[in-house]
C-alpha cells in the first residue's frame, strides 16, 4: 500500500469516526407540553386577554419563554412579573388577579394582534 492509500484510508475512519461521535451526542428535542384554554375577557384599553389558564398550569420561571396561538396566529411570549420586563412591542403573560394566565403586548394590542374574541380558544405550547 502507498503513503498516499494509507493517508486516504486514514482519512475514511477519521471520517467515520467523527459521524459515529456526532451521532452518539446528537441530543433529541425535548417533548412539547400544550395547554388548552379559551378567552374569558378583553381588557377595556390595550385588549390584553384574560384566559381561563390558571398561571400554575404553566411550570415556567419569569423570563422563560412560551408559545401562543389563537385563530391559526402564532407569537412568542415572555412570562413576566410585570410589563417592564419586556421591551415595548414584546408578548407577555402575566397573573392577573384571578390567578390566571393575561397575555399582552407591552404598549400594543394584543386581542387585535392575534384577532381574538371571547369564548376563542387559545393554545400555550412550552
Amino acid at each position: 500500500m502507498t503513503r498516499q492509500q494509507k493517508i486516504g484510508r486514514i482519512g475514511r475512519q477519521l471520517t467515520a469516526l467523527l459521524a459515529l461521535m456526532f451521532a452518539m451526542h446528537t441530543v433529541a428535542a425535548e417533548p412539547t407540553t400544550t395547554v388548552e384554554g379559551m378567552v374569558l375577557s378583553l381588557g377595556q384599553h390595550f385588549g390584553n386577554l384574560n384566559t381561563d389558564i390558571p398561571i400554575t398550569a404553566l411550570p415556567l420561571e419569569l423570563g422563560e419563554s412560551f408559545t401562543v396561538s389563537c385563530n391559526a396566529r402564532t407569537v412568542q411570549a415572555t412570562l413576566a412579573a410585570d410589563y417592564a420586563d419586556v421591551h415595548a412591542g414584546d408578548w407577555l403573560g402575566i397573573e392577573n388577579a384571578q390567578g390566571h394566565l393575561q397575555l399582552a403586548i407591552s404598549f400594543g394590542d394584543a386581542a387585535e394582534t392575534l384577532g381574538c374574541r371571547v369564548g376563542d380558544g387559545v393554545t400555550i405550547e412550552f
